[in-house]
């Protein structure tokens, strides 16, 4: 059995609205991850975690990690 779709165009202004929402959340966006980029780079000064050491920002998980420099083999 197939479903047949039906389409209607959105209105101009709502394309509009859409169009403008979606560039200011992105520059939004951009100006958000900059602004953590800067505090990040910061509180790693502070901590004295070095990013040539391999430490990184884990922001899913709100910690700091790096890769074990002991090899584990399984």
């Amino acid at each position: 059995m197939t479903t047949k779709q039906v389409t209607l165009d959105v209105p101009l202004a709502l394309q509009n609205l859409i169009k403008a929402n979606n560039t200011l959340l992105k520059t939004y966006q951009r100006q958000l991850m900059q602004e953590i980029e800067d505090a990040n780079a910061q509180m790693m000064q502070i901590l004295k975690l070095n990013p040539d050491a391999g430490w990184k920002l884990d922001m899913e998980n709100m910690m700091y990690v790096r890769p074990s420099e002991t090899v584990v083999e399984e």
